[in-house]
């Protein structure tokens, strides 16, 4: 049985609604195809996340160095497994991150 891969990068995107007559909402950019493209290296049942990504979580979660990967179309990229978390009570301020409401 194969259990689920997950990987999670962090930066810009471009969200949209697509469509004509069935409306769909998806996502674009760079860090979507890093994303997808982690899942192939990763490993069952496991989190493996981008070095942005581990920056921002180093202080409230448990992340294992996993080291260098070779990801298509990007080469080698260093990537970490989300193990567990520190704290109990996590928050945008800790995560060091803010909301971004501006809309072009």
């Amino acid at each position: 049985m194969k259990l689920i891969h997950v990987s999670i990068s962090s930066g810009s995107l471009i969200a949209a609604v697509i469509g004509s007559s069935k409306f769909m909402y998806d996502i674009f950019g760079n860090t979507v195809n890093v994303a997808s493209r982690m899942m192939s290296s990763s490993e069952d049942g496991k989190i493996q996340v981008t070095e942005p990504v581990y920056q921002k979580l180093q202080k409230n979660f448990v992340l294992e160095k996993r080291g260098e990967v070779f990801i298509k179309g990007k080469g080698k990229m260093y990537t970490w497994w989300l193990k567990d978390r520190l704290k109990k009570e996590i928050t945008l301020e800790s995560l060091q991150c803010t909301e971004n409401t501006d809309v072009d």
